[in-house]
């Protein structure tokens, strides 16, 4: 049934903003790996500690893609969708504002979620 589904421009522009959002979280979380130095100079960290942030990142991942998919089976993807980009933006955002390493994990597990 989907292939006598025409594509027109909504369908192109809704490819186009899914893809974008996926692709923003996707390159925020590879680029963690290029901000370690400064992360572990920031807090005063050792090589072991320093890669919680990404080990965290990806228990976020693994926590959010259950939840916001059992969220999008009840609520809808739009709102779902919109709402984990939000969430990414926002604790991207907060994890470049952090004092404390333990609130920086914390906004890293959002990033993941």
């Amino acid at each position: 049934a989907l292939d006598l589904v025409p594509w027109g421009r909504f369908q192109w522009l809704l490819f186009a903003t899914c893809g974008l959002g996926y692709t923003a979280d996707t390159i925020e979380l590879l680029l963690l790996s290029f901000a370690f130095p400064g992360i572990r100079e920031e807090f005063g960290l050792d090589n072991h500690s320093v890669s919680w942030s990404s080990t965290i990142s990806n228990v976020g991942i693994m926590v959010g893609a259950v939840g916001w998919g059992l969220l999008s089976d009840h609520m809808g993807r739009r709102l779902v969708f919109l709402s984990s980009v939000s969430l990414t933006f926002a604790c991207g955002l907060l994890s470049a504002l952090c004092p404390t390493f333990p609130l920086f994990l914390a906004a890293r597990f959002g990033v993941g979620a």
